[in-house]
């Protein structure tokens, strides 16, 4: 079936498949890595091979409409905002490749949706082109033994092969020599391997493909001595195998073999909650759309500061991590910074310990404005990408509150992606009577973002 599939990342897929006439018994597996959110699917293109049957599955973010008409572009546009970001910030482990499979897809822009075959394509084929080029110049020896015999000893003297011997003339003995050999080459072949195996049926034997692909084996090959050992992906995944690329160029071609693998979009991330072995038989692009929509809202900042006319200056600070304590028994909502514990005298810490909750307070963004008459404010942003609806989430403006409380802040602003014509278009605003606040009010501000 060569039909591209369009699910929302808020569909049900069993029923999305069911309703095509799908018959998805044999792949449920490697569905559910599509499906590994409470409560969204996962963002992105997924090619899977099903004894033979070929399935294209893109999956759309909750903002865009797959009965829209203009359904093609805007997803071309929204991918193409995703590659921008990625660039730009560096972010995810992208920015550990010079020569980024992004890059070139960014100036060649994705213009629609038919296009997701070029995108996957192309990641390979940069990938492949590393592994080579690295390849090329990676020198890596060791010795290995030599068993030989001889009339004359010119070696270390092989103990156990001359008491079994019968023919005591000649002398059993080892030497040492010198040969270009690395597990790095061996992790890389096994890699390959696997590639060929698993991804190039998906891609239809693509022959630029092949071709890079036979010719980086080639260079391993014929340079290194290669053992018969194949590495499993779980070995290829084990921090034992990772130290080995404790260098920056060594960490360019573990990146590579996981792109290779469609592992480059869960590695640090969550690859501890998927099957890896389901996703490195399938072919894809992974994006965290949640992730991606707070740099979108924190590009945004930077770059419409001007909007403020009654601010001469804004500073956004993105690494805002604090460790908190909060109640979680007697007065629920009340909230303490975690050096107020530190005053607490021994018994009173040993009693309250079972009182309190430790977190770490870990709001998206804190806005510092300067404005014209020389006063600072700060405020503290959470990005949801959730679809703003009458009502807010209770849990979001709780968060919200900590991570203002825990700072000494009391003005917030919960940000959610507009699926509207605006721009960008401030909903609503209004204070919240809070006594844990010092000043008693909580200011609230609720945006709506546009990304298309």
């Amino acid at each position: 079936m060569d039909d591209l599939i369009l699910i929302n990342e808020t569909d049900n897929i069993y029923e999305q498949l069911t309703n095509k006439g799908i018959n998805y018994s044999k792949f449920k597996d490697k569905l559910k890595i599509l499906n590994n959110t409470k409560l969204n699917n996962m963002i992105g293109y997924f090619k899977i091979n099903s004894d033979g049957n070929f399935y294209k599955i893109c999956i759309l973010p909750k903002i865009i409409d797959k009965r829209a008409q203009n359904l093609s572009e805007n997803f071309g546009q929204y991918i193409n905002i995703t590659l921008g970001l990625i660039l730009k910030y560096k972010l995810n482990n992208y920015k550990l490749l010079k020569d980024n499979y992004l890059d070139l897809i960014h100036m060649n822009r994705l213009g629609n949706i038919e296009k997701l075959d070029y995108l996957l394509e192309s990641k390979y084929i940069q990938a492949l082109n590393y592994i080579e080029f690295f390849f090329n110049q990676y020198k890596k020896y060791d010795y290995i033994d030599i068993k030989f015999s001889d009339l004359i000893i010119k070696g270390k003297i092989d103990i156990r092969r001359n008491i079994l011997e019968v023919n005591k003339a000649r002398v059993h003995q080892i030497r040492q020599k010198e040969i270009l050999y690395s597990k790095i080459a061996d992790i890389t072949i096994s890699v390959l391997k696997y590639f060929e195996n698993f991804k190039m049926k998906l891609i239809r034997h693509n022959k630029k493909i092949q071709l890079k692909l036979h010719d980086s084996i080639r260079t391993i090959n014929q340079k290194f001595l290669i053992k018969a050992f194949h590495y499993t992906i779980d070995m290829i995944l084990s921090n034992k195998s990772y130290k080995l690329f404790n260098k920056p160029e060594l960490k360019q071609l573990y990146l590579s073999l996981l792109i290779l693998l469609d592992l480059d979009g869960y590695f640090e991330s969550n690859i501890g909650y998927i099957n890896v072995n389901n996703v490195c038989k399938m072919a894809s692009i992974v994006i965290n759309p949640s992730y991606i929509f707070e740099y979108y809202v924190y590009d945004y900042y930077i770059n419409h500061t001007q909007k403020y006319k009654d601010i001469k200056f804004i500073k956004i600070d993105k690494e805002v991590k604090l460790s908190i304590r909060y109640l979680k028994k007697i007065e629920k909502d009340s909230l303490e910074i975690e050096s107020k514990i530190g005053e607490l005298n021994d018994q009173w810490r040993e009693k309250m310990s079972k009182l309190w909750i430790l977190t770490t307070s870990e709001p998206d963004l804190v806005i510092k404005e300067l404005s014209n008459n020389d006063i600072w404010y700060d405020t503290v942003v959470d990005c949801k990408w959730k679809i703003l609806d009458k009502s807010i989430d209770k849990n979001d403006l709780e968060k919200l509150k900590i991570d203002c409380k825990s700072r000494n802040i009391n003005r917030g602003k919960l940000v959610y992606p507009l699926i509207k014509t605006a721009k960008y278009k401030s909903v609503d605003s209004f204070e919240i009577d809070d006594e844990r606040f010092s000043e008693g009010i909580f200011r609230l501000t609720i945006e709506e973002c546009k990304m298309i």
